[in-house]
């Protein structure tokens, strides 16, 4: 702890960590959701103990094998232009992970094709530009379970704003999106878009549209999906001049690429929003976001929003607000959620933003749209935690993850059956220091949840701004 101070070297940080040990006290002495029992496996750790290990995620393959991904960074300090290493481990079904030499850093979640092959969206971070802004290179490789690793399919180069999204189809289709600026002053944002196939080419990059100049802290969001006969969803944040004034609005294209996509406008947003979408095949559509105002505090309520298109409609449902929002001047932890099972059930999960005994709450809800009819009011599954993510299986069948606020202490899921009225009582997945976003995904082979997460041993009060922690990645099944 002494140390932890005097690294900090100034009264903020002092109150920082005087701060972090309150909150920590706090959450011994403060009850969360019921537990239950919990069948989880004993915590597998891979790869061995690294500075700045994050963005976790798993894929599974038809057969129950799996790829796992997870980005490192050198050092203990962020710099920057401190570029992060990717890593891959290929999971054989019944064995164990094997992980192989690291490469660039993984963007996004890899996506399975379905026959033993990973698509993996790969970033190496470039010269930056005269004014320190990051130049990028944007590439695709495919993995197998074997453990091979193709040669890098280059997608673009750009300056980045820190927002790209992948999507494989089932039949192979690959589609990627970015987020660049652009302009004289490099003050506006542009939306791209890259389609092509596994095992082929790539065709020119698509301009799709301007999305308005930056904001503070500008659009750092764009969602792929696939939906029914070979249809391409794109949800993003938007700003517009109308008439003097700018409007700012999520919107999505939906078509088939190969033609001209259809733009829809769903529903406001604040200069903060996080899109996420989803697409069943069935041809339901669910696109959610939450937004908040920018600037150095929010004055704002976070809101969460959602709209649907059901099949066989061309238009999406009014924008329905899931979470007004409870508190201001804080901003949300996790990560906002989606997914689509094959009935066409969907789900939206979220960590909302409350005022209460605490300075502010991060309680864990979950919403439920079931086929043909709007999103329910929401559940909470926790009284305070940071989701992790969301998963659904073709018949239903669907959990999320989250870790216990603050500082995650613990790893948690709460499952909901098919034809379930709610999600069940929070299972445990296992304890942890800080642990930080639970991958979820399902195994077809055995059918049950598995989480992958970070875990960081013994950290137990904030590093300092840009500091990090050595960390483990661990990865957990619930048995059948």
């Amino acid at each position: 702890m002494t140390a932890v101070v005097q690294r900090c070297g100034d009264e903020a940080r002092r109150r920082l960590v005087r701060r972090a040990i309150a909150a920590v006290l706090l959450l011994l002495l403060t009850p969360s959701a019921a537990v239950g029992a919990a069948p989880w496996s004993a915590p597998l750790g891979i790869g061995s103990p690294a500075f700045g290990v994050e963005s976790p995620a798993v894929a599974f393959d038809a057969s129950g094998g799996a790829l796992l991904a997870w980005s490192t960074w050198p050092g203990s300090v962020i710099g920057p232009t401190t570029a992060a290493t990717g890593h891959l481990a290929a999971w054989p079904p019944g064995g164990v992970p094997r992980e192989r030499a690291a490469l660039d850093a993984i963007a996004a979640p890899p996506q399975a094709v379905g026959d033993g092959r990973f698509v993996v969206l790969r970033e190496r971070l470039l010269r930056p530009t005269r004014d320190q802004r990051r130049r990028v290179r944007l590439g695709v490789s495919i993995a197998t379970l074997a453990g091979r690793l193709g040669p890098v399919r280059e997608v673009g180069r750009f300056v980045t704003a820190n927002a790209q999204a992948i999507a494989v189809s089932r039949r192979g289709a690959i589609a990627v999106a970015w987020v660049e600026t652009h302009g004289r002053f490099r003050d506006r944002y542009r939306l791209r878009l890259r389609v092509g196939q596994v095992g082929g080419r790539f065709g020119p990059p698509r301009a799709l549209g301007d999305l308005g100049a930056i904001e503070h802290p500008g659009i750092t969001s764009v969602a792929l999906a696939w939906g029914r006969g070979g249809e391409l969803v794109v949800a993003y944040p938007r700003t517009r001049p109308i008439r003097g004034r700018s409007v700012r609005a999520v919107e999505v294209l939906a078509g088939r690429p190969d033609r001209r996509l259809r733009r829809h406008a769903l529903g406001p947003r604040e200069g903060i929003t996080d899109v996420e979408a989803a697409a069943s095949p069935s041809g339901r559509v669910v696109v959610a976001w939450g937004s908040q105002d920018g600037g150095e505090e929010p004055n704002r309520p976070f809101v969460v929003r959602a709209a649907i298109r059901e099949p066989g409609r061309r238009r999406f449902t009014a924008a329905r607000i899931l979470d007004p929002g409870g508190g201001i001047q804080e901003r949300p932890v996790g990560r906002l959620a989606v997914a689509l099972a094959g009935d066409g059930t969907g789900y939206a999960a979220w960590s909302a933003v409350r005022s209460g005994r605490r300075p502010f709450t991060h309680p864990v809800l979950a919403a439920t749209a079931p086929p043909g009819a709007p999103f329910g009011a929401p559940e909470q599954l926790d009284t305070d935690g940071a989701v992790g993510g969301l998963a659904a299986r073709a018949d239903g069948r669907a959990f999320v993850t989250w870790t216990l606020q603050p500082l995650g202490r613990r790893v948690l899921a709460a499952l909901r059956e098919p034809g379930a009225m709610r999600f069940a009582a929070a299972e445990e997945v296992a304890p942890a220091d800080a642990a930080s976003a639970p991958s979820p995904a399902f195994s077809p082979r055995t059918g049950e949840p598995v989480v992958v997460w970070v875990d960081r041993p013994g950290f137990q009060v904030p590093a300092s701004a840009g500091t990090l922690a050595p960390a483990v990645l661990y990865a957990a099944a619930r048995a059948p």
